[in-house]
């Protein structure tokens, strides 16, 4: 998977299809499970990101719906079929996340790298390794922003 935080939010599967996130409120908790991946993410945080003091009595029962949406979107709608992604836990949800599938990640990492390489007195291979995170961060621009 590669998902995308920089930028518009976004998922592609192994294939590089885009995968459709579904309407405003399914995409919020879909970010807020992707900014904490690997992580558990409570239901009570899940309704606090979509309602904040107004949720309505059946928050719970909304949530558990576009969970049960996203695990169909990520899930079966990649090339990996039934492979699990979301995992529920006690009181919330982890989206289990593959090093590097983040494109934040994959920036961070490559400037990290960029920078060992200058300390290490490499300026070429620096300047290629920021030059790809450079890359990552144009790419990312090139979309509205949008939940």
């Amino acid at each position: 998977m590669d998902y995308r935080i920089l930028g518009p939010l976004a998922v592609d599967d192994e294939q590089r299809r885009a995968i459709q996130l579904g309407g405003r409120q399914q995409r919020l908790v879909f970010a807020a499970l992707l900014l904490h991946r690997n992580a558990v993410v409570s239901v009570d945080r899940l309704i606090d990101v979509l309602w904040g003091e107004r949720a309505p009595t059946n928050a719970v029962k909304n949530i558990q719906v576009h969970l049960s949406r996203l695990r169909k979107t990520l899930e079966f709608g990649g090339s990996e079929p039934e492979k699990e992604i979301v995992r529920t836990r006690a009181n919330g949800y982890v989206l289990e996340v593959a090093p590097g599938e983040v494109n934040a990640d994959r920036f961070e990492r490559l400037v990290d790298d960029g920078r060992r390489a200058l300390a290490a007195a490499d300026p070429e291979h620096a300047g290629t390794l920021l030059q790809g995170a450079l890359a990552l961060l144009a790419r990312a621009a090139t979309g509205r922003f949008r939940l």
